[in-house]
């Protein structure tokens, strides 16, 4: 073996290990979230010929990842469920999106040789919490990067005009990245400007017959994307755009951005590329420009928005870019030669880089313990972890941090992946209790309940479901955020009419199922508010299921409510304020003392 060879088997058994380091790290942070259930449950009744639907029935776009249902529907129709697939393939993307990272100089074909500092963006990427937490969630989050990172390969090699199917390729890339997640328009304008200000920089043909062709892969993809919306929903957008795009946010979402900087500690690299910037500036290198500038309207999108509720996911496709231009930054400032210890310099800067950016993220996910809490500050639990208080400065970075995520934790924005893992835990447990109840005819499946996380349970359950925050709902999408505080995607709440007239049986808020104390006592309630029977939000009951209790409002005639259970041989009880508190009493002696239960709501 020469060595030359050699060299690049020790390189390639680098990358090896940082593939393997990136699984172990995922592995610590899998979890489940509740609105991949919704997907699931879109493709639970596609599968069984009911349609792309939620409620069958109803056809309402609620979901925004047509390719990724796709893709996991010949899984399901060999008897594989998709909250066992989607993981495994969010997986495989992702360590396939990490060798395209290592690969990036030779396919950009800016070089041909193997070298080991193109492990440094992987590495980067591998020990990157965020790059972790989005490789599982069941969610299409990393297959579209992958998407995108591939679409962006092709339309920078268009730009040199190297090949005459990259502009195909481009195009193509783009359209199934737009059937995966909807800002991939975005991505597809803005390379199409790029493309053609670096040829004229470059002094290149401008526009060529494969571009066109290229653009026409595009453009023909998304015209019947949008066309097949059209005609079997009946509207040109999902539904989820009216749920959410109420209004921008620009402070939330600068401060969302503000945030991820601290906690992964890019703010030590700015004086580093400023120097950057302008050796780049000197040398013409154009592909750094092109580096920072593809993901840049995308962030004043997402600053645009507010943010995400998710722990950074919409962010996810910027990080390959942001690894890459880690790593160039160091290899040119490297390669200056102005500065005899320069290169030592950058590797004790990159080494202490790579601990603050890890410690931070690594503490903000301990101390979640076992009960989940929604809106949840990172403990920080640093009996865990206690050598990261000799880190100099670390202890005053934490406490910026915690500060600064209570402004986002109160509008729901950025909740962390531990409190998703938590709750989808929690969903999974109630679920089977469901189904429990359904089976012994305590609940019945023909019943309709109303939730604002409608994945795991209709799922498991299916039941017919109402999404209290629009986003299966076309009425509840349009309606104006009905708030005192701003909630980002949380803030669309129904009408009881609305509720009445969608025949919904119950109101599943909060924490709606608990269990019995052993004493029989039944929980009381405490409210912020005078409690006003006659109001459906104020009529809060409890079911009696064995040793659990389920929590529930209801825009029923309680009558109505007392005659079925008591057919099914349910104790059912209705709360009534009592001093400061709210208290339960059987509900046939709440209809005996309260006279106002009898009028309608």
């Amino acid at each position: 073996m020469s060595q030359t060879s050699g060299k690049k088997v020790l390189i390639l058994f680098g990358l090896g290990l940082i593939l393997g380091l990136h699984l172990l790290h995922l592995r610590h942070y899998f979890f489940l979230t509740d609105d991949a259930f919704i997907s699931f449950r879109y493709l639970q009744n596609w599968i069984e010929g009911q349609g792309l639907v939620f409620n069958p029935g109803e056809r309402v776009e609620g979901y925004t990842n047509f390719l990724w249902i796709v893709i996991l529907a010949p899984f399901a129709l060999l008897g594989w469920p998709p909250e066992k697939i989607a993981p495994v393939l969010s997986i495989l993307a992702s360590l396939i999106l990490l060798a395209l990272v290592f690969f990036f100089p030779r396919l950009s074909r800016q070089e041909k040789t193997i070298r080991p500092a193109w492990l440094l963006a992987p590495l980067f990427l591998a020990l990157h919490r965020s790059y972790a937490v989005w490789a599982t969630s069941g969610l299409e989050t990393r297959f579209s990067t992958l998407l995108v990172f591939l679409a962006a390969i092709f339309a920078w090699r268009t730009s040199q005009n190297q090949s005459r199917r990259d502009p195909v390729w481009a195009g193509l890339c783009f359209a199934l990245a737009e059937l995966c997640r909807p800002e991939a328009p975005l991505f597809f304008a803005v390379t199409c400007v790029l493309v053609l200000a670096l040829r004229w920089l470059e002094r290149r043909e401008l526009w060529r017959r494969e571009d066109a062709i290229g653009v026409a892969v595009f453009l023909g993809i998304l015209l019947a994307h949008y066309s097949v919306r059209r005609l079997y929903y009946g509207l040109w957008l999902p539904n989820t755009f009216y749920a959410k795009a109420v209004e921008p946010w620009w402070d939330m979402g600068l401060y969302y951005l503000s945030m991820f900087s601290l906690e992964y500690s890019y703010w030590m690299w700015l004086p580093l590329l400023v120097g950057f910037a302008g050796e780049c500036f000197r040398r013409r290198n154009f592909l750094a420009a092109y580096l920072a500038l593809f993901p840049l309207p995308y962030l004043a999108y997402l600053v645009y928005l507010g943010g995400d509720h998710f722990e950074y996911r919409f962010l996810d496709p910027v990080l390959p870019f942001l690894a890459l231009l880690l790593q160039e930054c160091l290899r040119l400032l490297a390669r200056a030669g102005r500065l005899r210890l320069r290169a030592p310099l950058l590797a004790a800067f990159t080494l202490v880089f790579l601990v603050y950016s890890t410690a931070l993220p690594w503490l903000s996910g301990l101390g979640f313990g076992t009960e989940y809490q929604a809106a949840k500050i990172p403990p920080m639990d640093f009996n865990r972890a206690p050598s990261l208080k000799a880190l100099p400065g670390f202890l005053g970075l934490v406490r910026i941090y915690k500060a600064g995520y209570g402004g986002m934790a109160k509008f729901f924005v950025g909740n962390r992946a531990e409190e998703h893992r938590l709750f989808w835990l929690r969903q999974q447990e109630f679920s089977r209790r469901f189904q429990d109840y359904i089976r012994r005819g305590w609940l019945s499946r023909d019943e309709v309940i109303a939730i604002g996380s409608v994945g795991i349970l209709p799922y498991y359950t299916r039941l017919r479901t109402v999404d209290i925050f629009g986003l299966t709902d076309p009425v509840i999408a349009r309606m104006k955020p009905r708030r005192p505080i701003r909630a980002l995607f949380h803030d669309k709440i129904p009408s009881p009419g609305y509720l009445k007239d969608r025949k919904v049986d119950y109101i599943l808020l909060g924490i709606y199922l608990v269990p019995a104390r052993p004493d029989h006592v039944l929980p009381s309630l405490s409210f912020k508010y005078r409690l006003n029977l006659k109001d459906w939000v104020d009529r809060t009951y409890l079911l009696e299921l064995g040793s659990w209790l389920l929590l529930f409002a209801s825009p029923q005639d309680p009558s109505e409510l007392l005659a079925r259970f008591q057919q099914r041989r349910v104790p059912i009880w209705f709360y009534v304020p009592e001093g400061d508190k709210v208290k339960p009493i059987p509900l046939a002696q709440a209809l005996a003392r309260l006279p106002q239960l009898q009028e309608a709501p």
